[in-house]
């Protein structure tokens, strides 16, 4: 099993790398997966992943339950646009409705549960060439 958790967190950290640069592919996500997968199997993988100076930041942060206010606000934008553009091209009320209600609740989760802070920012700055604050 240990040697399936350690391919698995492998494909996973391939797809949240492949999510930093695709846009709408969730990155945070396939990390927090791996790690969980790489604790599981390696602790040596496990270790590099979270020592790791781009995904590092973004584990260090989930593992807090904080994410920049900057990355909320982008976050709920991105989510809405999805969310009208869904609604405008389903003609299903039905479906319709499960998308809006899906998305409030994803959003009182990014709202309310998920902390403001900038826990990791200054690292991600420093990990992720030409970013601003």
């Amino acid at each position: 099993m240990k040697t399936i958790y350690a391919l698995l967190g492998t494909l996973c950290v391939g797809l949240g790398a492949i999510g930093t640069v695709v846009p709408g592919m969730p990155t945070t996500v396939f990390l927090i997966v791996a790690a969980w997968l790489y604790a599981r199997s390696c602790p040596g993988l496990h270790r590099r992943l979270m020592e790791h100076r781009v995904f590092g930041p973004y584990l260090r942060m989930a593992e807090k339950r904080e994410m920049p206010r900057r990355a909320k606000v982008m976050a709920l934008a991105m989510m809405w646009s999805g969310i009208g553009i869904c609604v405008a091209t389903v003609p299903v009320v039905a479906v319709q409705a499960l998308v809006v209600l899906l998305a409030l609740i994803g959003s009182a989760v990014v709202l309310f549960w998920v902390r403001t802070g900038d826990a990791g920012l200054s690292s991600l700055g420093e990990a992720i060439p030409n970013c601003s604050r």
